[in-house]
């Protein structure tokens, strides 16, 4: 293998697939990235077996060959490296030795050992890496097939940052830490994330026309927040392609390949059956609508986080304006006043007071960035509370559990 290819070049391909190599891998293998040139391209393929990264770039390839390489090690020697074309030979030394027979004691046989190596030259400096391990035996992702999506990039990282903000972090809850995909034919993805407390939606339109009967399954949520992070660094504005693989009971595992120029993630899904969202949904009918500007909601937040970290707790009043309370003993109360609109509570005789958490609150004023945020209450303080924004209040929902007020 002989390649040619220019250093930013390669360290972008080499972040992207270094996502996929975990940090403690039970198989030293993992730890390591395939690199493979052909065809005018050097191809990068790293895996943790539950998500696969392959990206690929335009390089002059002038021999063609495969090898695999300590993945992080080779990713911080790539960013050291001047911002020149960078040179990769795959050099191999073969050497045969006599070993005794297994199956002929006393006797010897011939065995042939193969040390390869990577040398790496940009500009003055050059390197060589170690790559012990055969490249045939690393772990290639199955081809992906069955349902197809197509949506807007810049569409989905949003809807992604939105969502994901509701994804659990409890480990012995499996199902939650995925987000559920709901296709909904002929124009409409639903992703749905949830830890029991709170569930955010966002529907998307759909570039194509898809299946004409409705499917839902369960990516990993991690996984699919790499993948808008990817996304966002590349700055890429296209389509993204996904392909949703649902193999027969006892086959292959099923499997989703998210796709743009020049990177395929694939990723196994959580075999499990995820909650009703739309039962969740759809009984939330707010009768006091508060409108507040993001950057006052957000920097309310941040005078009352000393406050609030002791128990989490915040008061939503309604009386005409809005506030925001909490109390901690070693601080005593501290309220702001948050200018909004208020439709269904405007009279100070008129108190409507609720309970909130205050991180689960921050998450999703963060999630809109400087968006209007709109708050739905509803008639009593014990039903949940709806968030969205102006401009997104038919397509994303965050419903949020009342805390008890003490």
């Amino acid at each position: 293998m002989k390649v040619a290819i220019a250093k930013k070049t390669l360290q972008e391909a080499l972040e992207q697939t270094v996502r996929a190599v975990p940090r403690r891998a039970a198989l030293s293998l993992l730890e390591h990235v395939l690199i493979q040139a052909r065809g005018g391209r050097l191809f990068l393929l790293a895996t943790n077996l539950e998500t696969t990264v392959l990206a690929w770039r335009e390089a002059t390839v002038t021999g063609e060959g495969q090898a695999l390489v300590e993945a992080r090690p080779f990713l911080e020697f790539v960013k050291a490296l001047p911002d020149e074309p960078v040179s990769i030979t795959l050099v191999e030394t073969r050497t045969v030795r006599q070993v005794p027979a297994v199956d002929a004691p006393g006797r010897s046989e011939e065995v042939e050992e193969v040390e390869r190596r990577l040398e790496v030259t940009c500009g003055p400096l050059h390197s060589a890496f170690l790559a012990p391990h055969d490249p045939a035996e690393f772990p290639l992702p199955p081809k992906i097939h069955g349902l197809r999506v197509l949506l807007d990039a810049q569409a989905l990282t949003e809807a992604v940052a939105r969502v994901e903000v509701a994804v659990s972090r409890d480990e012995s809850r499996p199902t939650l830490q995925g987000i559920l995909l709901d296709v909904e034919p002929p124009h409409a993805l639903t992703l749905v994330a949830t830890d029991g407390y709170r569930l955010a939606t966002h529907r998307l339109q759909t570039l194509n026309e898809v299946a004409p009967t409705p499917r839902h399954w369960i990516v990993p949520g991690r996984a699919l927040a790499d993948i808008a992070r990817m996304l966002r660094k590349q700055k890429y504005r296209g389509t993204v392609v996904i392909d949703a693989h649902f193999p027969e009971k006892g086959t292959d595992a099923a499997m989703t390949a998210f796709r743009w120029p020049g990177v395929s993630v694939a990723v196994v899904n959580i075999d499990a059956t995820y909650p009703d969202w739309r039962a969740i949904v759809a009984p939330v009918r707010p009768a006091i609508r508060v409108a507040a500007p993001g950057k006052a909601l957000a920097d309310a937040l941040k005078a009352l986080k000393t406050a609030a970290s002791a128990t989490n707790a915040v008061r939503l009043r309604v009386n005409g304006v809005f506030e925001m309370t909490t109390r901690a003993a070693d601080v005593g109360e501290v309220r702001m006043t948050v200018p909004a609109e208020i439709v269904g509570k405007d009279g100070e005789d008129d108190d409507y007071i609720i309970g909130a958490n205050w991180r689960y609150v921050q998450d999703v004023v963060k999630a809109l960035k400087k968006n209007t945020v709109v708050i739905g209450f509803q008639e009593d303080n014990v039903r949940p509370m709806l968030f969205t924004a102006e401009g997104l209040e038919e397509t994303y929902r965050y419903v949020l559990m009342p805390m008890k007020l003490t």
